[in-house]
């Protein structure tokens, strides 16, 4: 089943700075233009490169070809294992050394689907039927524990359904399947050899109810806790992501009207073992920076109307959108990162959207830059083609920033400006990392890399644009295929840029070689390589 195929690696390792944005080691793999980008995901070994295509021959069969690298960005050798003709990679999923992907024959809910067990160390391949399985949109598989566990929609309802890879069993989890009902969160607790579902529910009165649910592996419940602090209040949790420390869990997230679509600021809840809650709320007039992304004029004119509305009893509401992104968690504090953005949809040519996107919240730590549209055959990134009726619009006005001590202080915050960003890509995009008191956060915009940078909760730095470049001595960029760009925090201070490029050269003769290849480039940030404007020139 496994083939190995020998395939030169150029290491570029000049590294160059632009500002406080260093460009390091660079990872090139010769590739097709036809040839579609590989995905990355942590191991214990470092990071696991991985694609699945069909060579573009009569005879070549249909392989998952992938590759690990190191923190240097030193390489395996490349290896290909055959796949089934027909089936395309719609999942994936890792634990330890063993990384699981799962296929699928066609695009309906019912299509007939298959998991790989890989063993990075051995290089061998084992295949499992996934069978007996509820016809559903997927938005979600995860292994744990020799178990395969599928989440998706049907019927518009979701449906979480567990496959044991040992005796091929299946059963589906009680207490998810329901009307008016949506996932939040799906979590692996290898521990405790659990798992967690967080989901919101329509209860009386058009009030949504937040429940934190824990089963074991054979799906039995082992505790149901209700979030019902904010409903108390006739409040609802818009979204959330939920942390799990030693002895107690925190989730935190955007809270208002859901009825309403409206946004009034950031609940954090915290529960005990015992299933006990106690939630803090804080609206606008907590975060004294919150409009510091806007020009001086407008900036005082918002923070006259937060005056007023005190002044009438009244809580301030957000016009846009108001979504928690990520959680930077020290020893007593939290970094918090939110995105403001407002949400247009536009008629289109196709089909009708799966109902179940925007709300779920994936795991992209473990599985860097993971894309859900990975999973969607209609709108994915080996066949990017949008065909729905409806096609939405993001536009995104700002991020902003929350240092929280966990005793519930608001120690600072802060926002800077997206400059009315819009996109089609319904994910998160932007990347940020905590590095003492320092907090970068980068995103890419077509072939340059957004980088914002604040140090003892000061912008020191708002969207300052590097372009893409290659040091002369390594070539000159022809080519870059934008819709392949993947920007994630790695470690530390350090980030991973990956995709797909056109790359020329001059040979000894002045003539240019042109050679077409994925690339995985090493970016360090560091403040103290930023110069100011003034001193620059």
């Amino acid at each position: 089943m496994n083939r190995l195929l020998v395939l030169v690696f150029f290491v570029l390792s000049t590294p160059f700075a632009w500002g406080q944005l260093q460009f390091g080691e660079r990872l090139e793999i010769p590739v097709k233009g036809y040839e579609p980008t590989f995905e990355l995901m942590r191991v214990p070994t470092g990071m696991l490169a991985f694609r699945s295509f069909q060579p573009r021959s009569l005879v070549a069969d249909r392989v998952l070809e992938y590759f690990t690298f190191d923190s240097l960005l030193n390489a395996s050798e490349l290896a290909q294992v055959k796949i089934r003709g027909g089936f395309d990679l719609i999942g994936y999923d890792g634990s330890e050394e063993l990384t699981y992907f799962l296929f699928a024959k066609g695009t309906t809910a019912a299509a007939e689907k298959y998991i790989l067990k890989l063993d990075l160390r051995t290089r061998e391949g084992l295949e499992f039927p996934a069978s007996n399985l509820v016809p559903m949109d997927l938005i979600e598989f995860l292994v744990q524990e020799e178990r395969a566990l599928f989440l998706g929609y049907a019927d518009a309802r979701p449906v979480l359904q567990v496959l044991s890879l040992v005796d091929k069993s299946v059963f589906t989890v009680q207490g998810i399947y329901g009307n008016d009902t949506k996932v939040l969160q799906l979590i692996k607790l290898p521990q405790e050899e659990a798992m967690e579902v967080v989901l919101k529910r329509k209860g009386p009165f058009k009030m949504w109810e937040t429940i934190l649910l824990t089963f074991d592996l054979e799906g039995n419940l082992l505790q149901e806790v209700k979030l019902d602090d904010l409903a108390k209040d006739d409040k609802d949790l818009m979204d959330g992501v939920l942390l799990n420390q030693e002895g107690y869990q925190t989730l935190i997230g955007a809270f208002g009207k859901e009825i309403r679509n409206s946004y009034e600021g950031m609940a954090v809840t915290k529960i005990n073992p015992f299933g006990e809650t106690e939630t803090e709320s804080y609206t606008l007039e907590d975060f004294s920076n919150f409009y510091a992304y806007l020009p001086e004029k407008r900036r005082e004119k918002q923070e006259a109307y937060l005056v007023g509305q005190r002044e009438k009893g009244k809580i301030p509401t957000l016009r846009n959108a108001y979504a928690v992104r990520k959680v930077w968690e020290l020893e007593n504090s939290y970094v918090i990162y939110f995105d403001q953005f407002s949400v247009t949809s536009t008629r289109g040519p196709g089909r009708v959207p799966p109902p179940q996107g925007s709300s779920y919240r994936y795991d992209r730590g473990v599985r860097m830059g993971y894309n859900p549209l990975f999973m969607d055959p209609y709108n994915g990134i080996y066949g990017s083609m949008p065909m729905y009726t409806v096609i939405t619009e993001y536009t995104y006005r700002s991020a902003h920033f929350i240092s929280l001590a966990k005793s519930g202080e608001v120690l600072w915050d802060n926002a800077v400006s997206y400059q009315d960003l819009n996109t089609t890509f319904p994910e998160p995009f932007g990347e940020f990392s905590v590095v003492g008191d320092e907090v970068f956060h980068l995103y890419l915009e077509n072939d340059q890399i957004k980088l914002s940078y604040l140090k003892g909760a000061e912008t020191v730095v708002a969207n300052q644009s590097f372009f893409l470049e290659l040091d002369p001595s390594q070539g000159k960029i022809n080519y870059t295929d934008l819709g392949t760009l993947r920007l994630s925090h790695w470690y530390g201070p350090y980030y991973l840029l990956a995709g797909l490029q056109k790359v020329s050269r001059k040979d000894e003769n002045g003539q240019d070689l042109l050679r077409e290849v994925f690339f995985i480039q090493k970016i360090l940030v560091d403040g103290d390589l930023y110069v100011p404007n003034e001193d620059a020139d």
